[in-house]
């Protein structure tokens, strides 16, 4: 059952960190939108608009990249904050590229903005994960091998 508990963990944080990047990128596109003498219900309806559809979006793109880094935390018990914000902006620019990377165009985007947005966004979804998840990661294997002492 450890294995299973551990499973439903690590897809929790991993919808938790989709939704945190997801608003993430949603802040970032509703501070660029000039919403002049706006009332806030257009600011929290467009950031709840935003995040549900981006929420998809991040999801699919960041799926394998994220699937690579949950792994190498789970197999290296690797459960600093600091390596799932750092893997989580890999994934982010992993997302960047694959998300880019047309045959007609640079495999590299060449505007900086969006990159950063992506790694940002990667490093907030990395965050999550690690309040949800990471700070437990590998703990499957340490509770067998205790058993088996």
């Amino acid at each position: 059952m450890p294995v299973a508990g551990r499973l439903v963990a690590i897809l929790i944080g991993y919808m938790m960190a989709v939704l945190a990047a997801a608003l993430f990128l949603g802040l970032l596109f509703i501070s660029v939108i000039p919403l002049e003498g706006a009332p806030v219900d257009a600011y929290a309806g467009g950031l709840v608009v935003g995040t549900v559809v981006l929420a998809p979006l991040v999801g699919a793109a960041s799926f394998f990249p994220a699937l690579c880094a949950i792994a190498l935390t789970e197999v290296f018990r690797l459960r600093d904050w600091l390596f799932h914000a750092l893997g989580g902006g890999a994934v982010g620019l992993v997302a960047a590229v694959w998300l880019w990377a047309t045959p007609e165009r640079n495999p590299v985007p060449s505007d900086p903005g969006f990159l950063m947005a992506l790694v940002g966004a990667g490093m907030v979804g990395g965050m999550a994960y690690w309040v949800i998840a990471g700070r437990t990661a590998g703990e499957w294997g340490a509770k067998r091998q205790r058993r088996e002492e």
